[in-house]
């Protein structure tokens, strides 16, 4: 009886430490995904503009706004005209804050920040301890966003329409995570 209760015990230790295998739920791939997934877009900023540009006023609000966040600050210059009148242009410089928090240490800054909609599928490799995880998410623009600058005259946008990806996740003992 008790050779055969040890056996047991052999065999039921072996199935608990060989079916240890956790399954990647959708709702454990949306919280993995929306803390570690990162796509932005990066354009330039304003840098400069006049009170002759007609939106001007726009422009000035965007910026007062985000000198109140303290991400920019604005110098002026005002340049006198033929026979009186004139005009002021504006600079915009931007801050320590705005360079940690949006810069990528280039002229570029991040204006818009991938948000996960939902998880499309999921394939799971239960021997590899791997799972390909297919889902959708979009950009969403941030404070910086209206502030985006212009090239050859034309705003620069950033695709805002929802876009599909896939990544691999891996099962670690802590649980599954991003697959780098």
């Amino acid at each position: 009886m008790k050779k055969q209760i040890f056996i047991f015990a052999i065999l039921l230790t072996c199935l608990v430490s060989c079916s240890d295998y956790v399954e990647l739920t959708p709702e454990r791939a949306m919280e993995v995904l929306t803390e570690n997934f990162s796509e932005t877009c990066e354009k330039v900023l304003v840098t400069a503009t006049t009170d002759r540009n007609k939106k001007y006023k726009w422009i000035k609000g965007k910026a007062d706004h985000l000198v109140s966040l303290d991400l920019i600050e604005i110098n002026s210059k005002f340049y006198k005209g033929f026979g009186g009148g004139g005009h002021t242009k504006f600079y915009y410089k931007p801050t320590q804050k705005l360079q940690e928090e949006f810069g990528n240490g280039g002229k570029n800054y991040t204006v818009a920040e991938s948000q996960v909609i939902e998880i499309l599928g999921i394939s799971q490799d239960e021997d590899a301890k791997t799972a390909t995880v297919r889902f959708s998410y979009s950009l969403q623009p941030n404070v910086l966003y209206d502030f985006r600058g212009y090239i050859n005259a034309r705003r620069e946008n950033c695709n805002m329409e929802v876009q599909e990806a896939e990544v691999a996740f891996i099962l670690y003992d802590t649980g599954w995570q991003l697959k780098k």
